[in-house]
């Protein structure tokens, strides 16, 4: 059984409906008769529909998460994409997109190394990298190769071009 995708605001309306004392009044009222009980959240309620809000109830939910312009998303395949100005509405507003979560910083990684063929942090010979505070140029030498496992080499430093991308050699 997966969990029901909500906004906060149908997620609040959810969380109002069990606080109350009658759960199972309120939801005959809301759903069949809608007369006595007026106001926001009812009307939130009714929008989702009685499968959406019992499924919530019953099985738990979890609540969608808004993109913005940059964010990384991962569908329910597992492919990664970024959010651009043409994305961000449709991934926060549509329907077919409900799926969408955040990708973590680590798939995000994951995916932009093998993007261009290597593990995380797999360097090799001839890569150029620039000093992230210092803005200096570096290849990368055998040196470099052995120590680049270590937090402060990436901390350090940015990748600029792999060396099988270089036109200078």
């Amino acid at each position: 059984m997966s969990k029901v995708i909500l906004t906060q605001e149908q997620a609040d309306a959810v969380d109002w409906l069990e606080r109350s004392s009658t759960l199972e009044g309120h939801v005959r009222l809301i759903f069949f008769n809608n007369e006595l009980i007026k106001g926001p959240k009812s009307k939130i309620l009714k929008d989702m529909g009685f499968y959406k809000v019992m499924k919530a109830i019953f099985q738990g939910y979890k609540i969608k998460e808004l993109f913005e312009i940059g964010d990384w998303a991962k569908d329910s395949k597992g492919r990664l994409f970024k959010i651009t100005e043409d994305r961000v509405h449709t991934a926060n507003n549509d329907p077919r997109y409900q799926e969408l979560e955040k990708a973590t910083d680590e798939e995000v990684r994951k995916y932009w190394w093998s993007k261009h063929g290597r593990e995380v942090w797999e360097l090799k010979e001839g890569d150029i990298l620039v000093g992230v505070n210092t803005g200096v140029f570096f290849e990368v030498d055998s040196d470099i190769v052995k120590d680049v496992r270590h937090r402060s080499v990436q901390k350090t430093f940015r990748v600029i071009c792999f060396s099988h991308e270089r036109k200078d050699i």
